[in-house]
C-alpha cells in the first residue's frame, strides 16, 4: 500500500469508525441530501482508488519478472560463451558430448559450436528485447505512481473538506 493512501486509512479511520474491507462506510448523523451523494461519490473514489493500487503493484510485479528473466538470460548467454571459449580450443577431430535430458551423446565439435552461437545470438536478442520491455514498464510504473499519488493527494483534501463541512462529531 502506498504509504499516502497508508496514512489516508489511518485519518478516516480515526475520523469515521465504522470501517469494513478497505471500503469507508461513512455514517453520519443528520446528513443532508447533498452531503450523502458527494459521500457515496467519495466512496467511489476511494473503491477506484484501491484498484487503480492493485493495478500499480501488478504492472511492479510483471516489472520485476522482467529483470529477473533479463538476469536469467544474461547467464545462459555467459555460460554459451564460456562453451564456445571452450570449444574453440579444440581439434574438430576431437570427440566431444552434448547433454540432451539426462543423456549424453556423442557429437562433432563443429555442431556444438554452430549451437552454441546460435543460442548466444538468441541470448543477446531475448536481452535486449527484455531490456527494451523493461524500460517501458519502468516508465509506465513511474508514470502510474505519479498519477496515483497525485489523486490521493486530491481525495485526501476533499475528504478534509468533507470532515470540516461536516463539523465535530456528537456522541
Amino acid at each position: 500500500m502506498l504509504p499516502a493512501l497508508r496514512r489516508f486509512t489511518f485519518f478516516l479511520s480515526r475520523q469515521f469508525p465504522t470501517y469494513l474491507n478497505g471500503v469507508f462506510v461513512l455514517v453520519l448523523q443528520n446528513m443532508s441530501a447533498g452531503s450523502a451523494a458527494f459521500q457515496a461519490e467519495m466512496i467511489e473514489k476511494e473503491k477506484a482508488l484501491l484498484e487503480q493500487q492493485a493495478k500499480l503493484q501488478q504492472m511492479k510485479n510483471t516489472l520485476q519478472t522482467v529483470a529477473n528473466r533479463q538476469v536469467l538470460i544474461e547467464r545462459e548467454k555467459k555460460r554459451a560463451q564460456i562453451t564456445l571459449a571452450e570449444l574453440s580450443g579444440l581439434h574438430a577431430s576431437r570427440s566431444v558430448y552434448k547433454a540432451v535430458g539426462r543423456v549424453f551423446v556423442k557429437s562433432g565439435v563443429e555442431t556444438l559450436v554452430a549451437d552454441n552461437k546460435t543460442r548466444e545470438e538468441q541470448f543477446v536478442t531475448e536481452g535486449e528485447r527484455l531490456s527494451g520491455e523493461k524500460m517501458r514498464l519502468g516508465a509506465v510504473v513511474q508514470k502510474e505512481e505519479a498519477h496515483l499519488q497525485a489523486q490521493i493527494g486530491e481525495f485526501m483534501n476533499q475528504m478534509r473538506m468533507l470532515t470540516i463541512a461536516e463539523g465535530p462529531k456528537k456522541a
